[in-house]
């Protein structure tokens, strides 16, 4: 009978370097695991929604630990179950507006430091937040309401 490892050993194994696997979303073959993760990443990376079997070790719909491919992608299967990490996500880049959103005016380097509103927006001047407040009571961008003073 074959031993069940615990998922922190299984996926501390190297899984082998053989060219032997078929990427399960389009078919393509020859792939060693981590060309499949590459493949996969940058293929398939916006298709996490299709549960397919997992080429290194089949598995689909095999409960192990509360985890099947019906629950998960291959890319969190490859880097939770093979250890396959693949490249760092990207750090999302902070967009700092360039003008007001109430005057439509440059924001050089005067913006809101203030909170007023429940949402995360201070693209205004100082100046303009107030004034807008005053008549509405809520965020000029997203309509959040003002913030309990």
């Amino acid at each position: 009978m074959q031993q069940i490892m615990p998922k922190e050993a299984y996926a501390a194994q190297n899984p082998p370097p053989e060219s032997i696997f078929r990427c399960p979303y389009c078919g393509d073959g020859e792939l060693s695991a981590s060309g499949l993760r590459d493949h996969c990443q940058e293929l398939h990376q916006n298709c996490p929604w299709i549960r397919v079997r997992c080429s290194i070790c089949g598995v689909c719909r095999v409960p192990y630990n509360n985890f099947s491919l019906l629950k998960c992608s291959l890319l969190d299967h490859l880097r939770d179950y093979h250890g396959l990490k693949g490249a760092p996500e990207p750090e999302p880049e902070v967009i700092r507006p360039i003008e007001c959103s109430i005057c439509f005016l440059e924001l050089e380097a005067e913006i809101v430091t203030e909170r007023y509103c429940q949402c995360r927006h201070e693209e205004f001047h100082e100046k303009c937040i107030r004034e807008w407040l005053a008549i509405n009571p809520t965020c000029p961008v997203c309509r959040a309401k003002r913030r309990p003073e």
